[in-house]
């Protein structure tokens, strides 16, 4: 899976909460993992340091 595809599904599973209008800003949303790539206060942790694919950060 190439970075642009796997960006476009992270993307997408982060914007759910708000096209089904429990929220307006994915990071809203307290059980998402938006949360950790927008370096908020989060209920789930992640690893993110250092990922990325190729020439394509995440």
């Amino acid at each position: 899976m190439s970075g642009k595809v796997l960006k476009q599904k992270i993307d997408y599973i982060h914007n759910n909460p708000v096209e089904q209008s429990f929220v307006t800003d994915p990071v809203d949303w307290k059980y998402s993992s938006a949360r950790n790539y927008a370096d908020n206060e989060t209920v789930l942790k992640i690893d993110n340091q250092g990922m990325h694919l190729g020439m394509i950060e995440l």
